[in-house]
Formats: structure tokens, sequence, C-alpha cells
């Protein structure tokens, strides 16, 4: 083909050409192509075309005009009164540049007619194109709104013992608010008083709210059981069947409850639908509805799961912990001098545990392998675990089997099994020297290596029937001198750091001890949202961390 491509892209196949021409002056056109004698009708339309040898002469000038001008937009030539042509280049299917060309002749009713049906044709091929527009959008933000629910459900699947609601509800609110078209969304906690359940605080908000987030709470409880069901409303000019006001911007609003078992844990808050595209805008495009009521019903209730989980993963934690309480308490019923040092040890342990910079999990395991760390004495018999004065070898002999007892007793309970190696290993030495396997340096755990600086220091500075406890600076020194040898010498450095807080557990003990058991004494209403994190921060006002009687009454 002679042409180039700014020509070519104009052009349109003969085919496609020769049936709109048809269809819109009613035909016949055929399609003639150049040859090196003159213009001829493609094979197949001679016999048919009614057109001469005299009218071929008389149109072969105007064709060959056109085709030097690709004149690719229908053109008209007037033979007479009675006939006129009408023409446009093409292309041929073999790439070839060709004129599709007929004879036309309409009176003046018929062409009206032709332009209104064309018309008519016209403004329906544009409006089934909106109307497909319109169905590839919403085609297209259904796929949006199932892609995240598919995303978020293997997100709660992944995480629900990692994650608060708090932390979920982070991540997902924006995008879920792109997906609403909304201006603000928020999650809304809640807690449970004498009175009920209450909007207690916004978590989470991402975009802008017409009014302070104390003012949505209050909203929300001024609303009594009413919040307990979806509720969806549009506002235009005076509000109306709506019992409380709303700020004057409040346009259209969304509140669905995070609901779980029969226990609300929050609601989703949605305010302010706006139009994402002004292409399509049909009619309610600017106005909460049933699509979005349905997706926020949706992550609502997986957000429920998500804290019905975590709340049950809590409650699963605050009965080890209270069975780990219960076991260290068959302890020190037996023996006086134990009566504390399992708390403390605990404590000491998971202070140096933090600042060696463990992560917060490993500290936990550390503390309660302390709590649990004298367990195996239940099996010493009480003439050797109480006698006032030095033991002799055999009944050294029989102290010294506590870490294996106690680690036969905790194996097999799935939950506590993580924390046998403290239990079993406290008493081994950097050198080689301790029991109950002879450990050296790295081969001892260090979950024990903390917990043997820890067992030490308690031991050395508590009061025995037989003996007073040394002073903590002849405790530390000692510590220092078997750094490297019985004890691992980087605990011990960190012990010396935090020493000060350590003597802080130590000198004021039965009062942090009062202050717990005043803290336990609280409404379950009031503790419900706690968790082992948030607990222990508690008592930071005390420059100490939490013991088994912080965690037994979660």
């Amino acid at each position: 083909m002679n042409t180039d491509n700014a020509h070519t892209e104009r052009l349109v196949l003969s085919s496609f050409v020769q049936l709109s021409l048809n269809q819109a002056l009613g035909g016949p056109f055929y399609s003639w192509h150049r040859h090196s004698d003159g213009w001829k009708l493609r094979i197949g339309y001679a016999d048919s075309s009614g057109v001469n040898a005299e009218r071929i002469s008389q149109l072969s000038a105007w064709f060959d005009a056109l085709l030097k001008n690709l004149q690719c937009s229908p053109q008209t030539l007037v033979i007479d009164e009675s006939c006129t042509y009408v023409a446009c280049v093409t292309e041929a299917e073999n790439g070839e540049l060709e004129v599709v060309a007929g004879q036309v002749s309409l009176d003046r009713a018929k062409l009206i007619e032709v332009a209104a049906t064309a018309a008519t044709r016209q403004f329906s091929q544009l409006s089934q194109q909106q109307l497909l527009e319109d169905y590839a959008g919403r085609l297209a933000a259904s796929y949006e709104e199932l892609t995240f629910l598919r995303r978020f459900s293997q997100h709660i699947e992944y995480c629900v013992a990692d994650h608060s609601l708090d932390d979920v509800a982070e991540e997902i609110l924006p995008r879920l608010r792109g997906l609403l078209s909304v201006e603000s969304l928020c999650l809304v906690g809640a807690i449970s008083t004498d009175d009920g359940v209450r909007a207690s605080r916004v978590v989470s908000c991402d975009g802008v709210l017409p009014e302070n987030k104390a003012y949505w709470c209050d909203f929300i409880g001024r609303l009594g059981e009413t919040n307990r069901r979806t509720i969806v409303r549009n506002f235009r000019g005076v509000q109306r069947r709506f019992p409380i006001s709303l700020p004057s911007s409040t346009r259209s609003l969304a509140l669905v409850p995070i609901e779980k078992n029969g226990y609300i844990y929050g609601w989703l808050l949605a305010i302010n639908k706006y139009v994402a595209s002004q292409s399509v805008c049909s009619l309610g495009a600017n106005e909460l509805g049933s699509m979005e009521a349905s997706l926020l019903e949706a992550a609502a209730s997986m957000l429920g799961a998500q804290a019905s989980n975590n709340r049950l993963f809590d409650e699963k934690e605050s009965l080890i912990v209270e069975v780990i309480h219960t076991l260290v308490g068959v302890i020190e019923s037996r023996d006086s001098y134990t009566c504390g040092h399992s708390d403390r040890v605990a404590l000491y342990a998971q202070i140096i545990a933090a600042e060696l910079g463990l992560p917060e999990e490993q500290c936990q395991d550390i503390f309660l392998s302390g709590l649990l760390h004298d367990i195996g004495k239940v099996g010493v018999p009480d003439d050797v675990l109480l006698k006032p004065g030095a033991l002799s070898e055999d009944e050294f002999s029989l102290i010294k089997k506590h870490p294996e007892i106690g680690a036969r007793l905790l194996n097999g309970i799935t939950p506590l099994e993580k924390l046998i190696p403290g239990v079993l290993h406290h008493h081994e030495a950097i050198d080689g020297s301790g029991y109950p396997h002879g450990l050296q340096g790295n081969e001892i755990p260090l979950m024990a290596r903390i917990l043997a600086v820890a067992d030490a220091f308690d031991a050395m500075t508590s009061n025995r029937p037989y003996r007073s406890g040394m002073s903590v600076e002849r405790a530390s020194s000692i510590l220092v001198e078997g750094a490297g040898t019985q004890w691992d010498a980087d605990i011990v450095a960190a012990f010396l750091t935090v020493q000060p807080k350590i003597v802080a557990v130590a000198n004021g003990w039965q009062d942090h001890l009062n202050k717990l058991l005043t803290l336990r004494a609280k409404p379950s209403s009031q503790r419900q949202n706690l968790n082992t994190a948030n607990f222990v921060a508690e008592f930071s006002s005390l420059d100490i961390n939490a013991s088994s009687s912080d965690f037994a009454s979660l």
C-alpha cells in the first residue's frame, strides 16, 4: 500500500463501510479497485451492479480524485436529478486501497427518515456505550470489594493470635474507606460497664470527622440499644426521622456493630458518602446504601471474629498463668523460705532479659519459667527440704534432683513445655560444674543462664532460719567474681546495670504485693481489655514489672 501511517490510520475496512452505507441509505454499495486498465468492481459484483460501461467512465475520474486525496469520509457526485452517487476511499482486507460507492435515489421525505433513523441509532449506541461503561465500573468496584474481603480474610486467619483488634483496624481502614468512598471511617472501641456496653474511644480513624472523637462516642451512647444493629441514614436538607441532632456537614452515615456471640467489641462508623468518579453519576451515587452496608457488615464480622479469638487467647493465657501460680503456691505452702522467692526470681529475670534486648514474648516466657523454676521441689522430702542446717551429701543429692523432677512435671503440658529449659538447667554452671547435666557455656539455654543469676542473687540476699541474707553489695561482688565461671558474664553485666531496679523490687516487695492485691479487687469490667503487655505497663509508676499475682488477676 502506497500511503503513510497518518492516512491509513483513518481508513476503514471496505466490508464495514459497505454494511454501514447499505443500512443507512438502502444500498446497494459495492467495492471498486483500480487496475492498470481502469476501475473495476470486485469479483462477484459485476452481474448485479447494474453499472454499464458509460457510467463507469463517468465515475472513473471521480474515483481517481477521491483516491488521490484519500477521501475517507463519504463524498457525493450528482449525475442528474434522478441519480446521485456516494463514495469514499476504504481499505481492503489485503491492505490495498479501494473505493466503496453506490447510487442513491431518495426523495426529500425518505432523506428525512434516513437522517432521523441514523440519529436515533447513534443516540442508542451512545446510551449503550454509557451503560457498558457504567456496568464496567460497577464490575470493577465489585472485583475490588471481593479482592479486599479475600485479602482481609487471609490476614485475619494469619495473625489472629498476633495482632490486636486495633492493629488490624489500622491496616484495613484506609483501604476499606477507599472502597466505600466515604470521607471518614472509624473503629470505635466498646467497654462493658454496670449499665451495659458503651463506646469508650475512637481507636482508629481514617479521614476527617465532622466533629471531635468524643462527640461520636457520645452519639453512639445516645443511640441506646439501637446501636446493636446496623444503621444507615442519608440526609438531604433538613435532617428528618432521626432522634439525635447531627453536625450540619453530616450528609450520610452508617454504623455497624462489631459483634461475636452476643458480645459487642466496638463499631465501624462511616460518614459522608462522596462520588468517587464524575464520569458515572447514577441515582443514589452520593448516598450510602445496601452495598456499603453489606461491605461494612462483612468487615465487622471479620473484626468480631478477630476480637473474639484474641479474647479466647487472652483467657487461655490467663488460665495458664493461674495454673502456674497454683503450682507455685504448692511449693510456697511447704517452705516458708520459698514464699516470694519464685515471684522475685521471675521478676529479676524478666528485668534482666529486657535489659538484654530480648523480645517481649521471650521476656514473658523467662518470667513464667522463673515462677516454676523450683516446682520440682514437690518431689523432695520435707525433712530434707525444711532442714534448718547444712545438708549432708546424700541430702544434697536429693535436692539436686528437683530440676529434673520439675521438667518431668511440665513435660506433656503443651503450653508449659517451652518453659522446661529454664526449669531443667537453672543450676548449670558456665564452666560445666553445675547440674543436672554439666552443660558448659552456650550449651546452657539462655533462659536458664538468666534465671541462674536471678536465682543466685535472691538466694544470697534472702534470710533463712540458719543464717541472715547477705548485703546487696556482697551478693553483687560474688556474682562479679563468678562471672565467666559460675555465671554468664554478659548476663552478670546486665544485672549490674539494672541492679537499682531489682533492689527496688526486693525492698518494696510487701508494699508491691499489697498494691497488686488492690488492683486485683477491681471489677472485671474494668479489666476486660487488659492483656499481658498493657497490664505490666500499669505498674510502670512502681519502677518494677509485674509478678505472678498480676497475671493471675487477668
